[in-house]
């Protein structure tokens, strides 16, 4: 439990799992994992390094994306309610894309009625693809509900991992 300013818990992964027909998912945190510190304003996520490769039951890699924090997540608030990202970068590296992006967050806030941010910002540049030096961007409108423009083109996209509450 993470009582007092300092503490701190670190999760790693090294684990496979393989699908009805022979593809796998292999989760490892080649760089360290992920760790969430308590502060006196709430907390910091760093991410040392994850990476998720899914390969078809054929061995052909179907995705393989590694993340890390360039620089740590800061969240303030006590609840769901008040939950603020006020700072802090995150690198996405997709291997097979050959591109990556640094979102930089900011204000990403919640609310009691949603499992995910509800608004604020993620802002970067890719590096590399067929995007390479063009600016990135993920506007949250609404609970579930983001804007991504990539360099002036706007798409809205529904994220199903979020839901009301």
């Amino acid at each position: 439990m993470l009582e007092s300013a300092g503490d701190a818990v670190t999760r790693t992964a090294d684990l496979t799992l393989t699908g009805r027909y022979g593809g796998t998912l292999a989760i490892t945190s080649p760089g360290g994992g992920q760790t969430l510190t308590k502060t006196a304003e709430g907390f910091e996520y760093s991410v040392g390094g994850m990476q998720r490769i899914l390969t078809g039951p054929g061995g052909r890699t179907l995705f393989d994306v590694a993340t890390r924090t360039t620089a740590p997540i800061v969240v303030t608030g006590s609840s769901r309610a008040d939950l603020k990202v006020v700072s802090g970068s995150f690198e996405i590296d997709h291997k097979v894309a050959a591109y990556k992006v640094t979102l930089t967050a900011n204000n990403l806030a919640w609310t009691s009625s949603c499992n995910c941010a509800s608004s604020g910002t993620l802002s970067g540049t890719v590096s590399g693809g067929k995007h390479d030096g063009k600016s990135a961007s993920v506007t949250i409108t609404g609970c579930g509900e983001a804007d991504v423009t990539i360099d002036g083109d706007t798409e809205s996209v529904t994220m199903d991992r979020c839901a009301a509450m």
